[in-house]
């Protein structure tokens, strides 16, 4: 099968800034020991990395996806794993129809922006045994049509939980980098800092540090689109797109913006992960966050919406479904 240059977008997760506080980004960012090559690998495999990549192929007017990231995108890789990162239960995927092994109530926002590219299925998990049955009358595995979701809960950007691999080398020519989220407004960390709030209960250190990332983030995806021949990178305001959603949220239709829809204890529900034993709230649509970590399917579908159609205020120079196209 042969594939043209893919599409590819980086989502930066909250949830290893929830560990690090962006520090050690920060400080290769600033340092000038620090070498460039070494900067570069950190913006495209930081922070708990989830990627969406969309190789078009010849055999599908849409072609396969290739999907890689954390629990935002997992969609079931760790149903197979030893770990304690898992979601195959209740009442995870009570409005999938089925726990699935992902992280949220329902879909991920890379199985909406799917549905929205024309994708007829969902991308199976690299480790479902679903993908080694393979096509009767091509007699070669569905992952060549279907694709793969490499996705994992709790995978991360150090040497201990991931190997360094640099994807512009690979083909990769049409790049979507989202920036850090108001991690600060998550209800773990609002819960986690709950002495140190700002006026929308966010946690100020942490959305701080995010700030200051974002602004050199900005600034290295214009370089790198200067320096990579022949590639289109995007840069994708999430932050902005949440911070909205949190401050006027009854404008999306949310009754609640700030606390954890499953949750058990704490003022935001963020103290303990969700699980079997969480209450869990009656209308999820309702909510902000789902879990003490993660969006709703409601928020989902505003993030994706934001990246598939969003203005050059949200996403620059050109929005997903443009990059798509082009």
């Amino acid at each position: 099968m042969i594939y043209n240059t893919p599409l590819v977008i980086y989502y930066i997760h909250h949830q290893d800034i929830q560990n690090t506080y962006l520090l050690l980004f920060s400080m290769a960012i600033y340092s000038s020991n620090c070498s460039k090559l070494y900067i570069v690998t950190l913006i495209l495999f930081m922070m708990m990395i989830s990627l969406f990549g969309i190789c078009l192929g010849q055999n599908s007017s849409v072609g396969p996806s290739f999907i890689f990231g954390d629990a935002l995108f997992d969609a079931g890789n760790n149903n197979f794993i030893p770990t304690l990162s898992k979601s195959d239960f209740y009442p995870y995927g009570i409005d999938f129809g089925q726990p699935t092994g992902r992280f949220t109530n329902g879909k991920t926002v890379i199985d909406i922006l799917g549905e929205e590219l024309g994708y007829k299925d969902f991308t199976l998990p690299y480790l479902s045994p679903l993908l080694a049955i393979t096509d009767d009358k091509l007699l070669e595995p569905r992952v060549l049509d279907l694709g793969v979701n490499y996705a994992s809960a709790g995978a991360g950007i150090l040497n201990e939980t991931g190997k360094i691999f640099r994807l512009y080398n690979l083909g990769a020519r049409k790049i979507v980098v989202l920036n850090v989220g108001p991690i600060g407004c998550t209800p773990s960390q609002r819960d986690a800092n709950i002495l140190s709030l700002d006026n929308n209960n966010c946690a100020i250190f942490p959305n701080r540090l995010a700030q200051i990332f974002n602004m050199q983030l900005r600034n290295l995806i214009t370089e790198l689109t200067n320096s990579l021949e022949g590639s289109k990178l995007v840069y994708a305001d999430v932050y902005n797109v949440m911070e909205d959603i949190i401050e006027n949220y009854s404008k999306y239709g949310f009754e609640n913006s700030d606390s954890s829809c499953c949750y058990v204890v704490g003022r935001f529900g963020g103290l303990i992960p969700c699980g079997p034993k969480s209450k869990v709230c009656l209308e999820r649509n309702k909510h902000v966050f789902w879990d003490p970590y993660n969006p709703s399917q409601a928020a989902n579908e505003i993030i994706a919406k934001s990246l598939l159609d969003g203005d050059t205020h949200i996403i620059s120079p050109n929005n997903v479904r443009q990059l798509f196209q082009s």
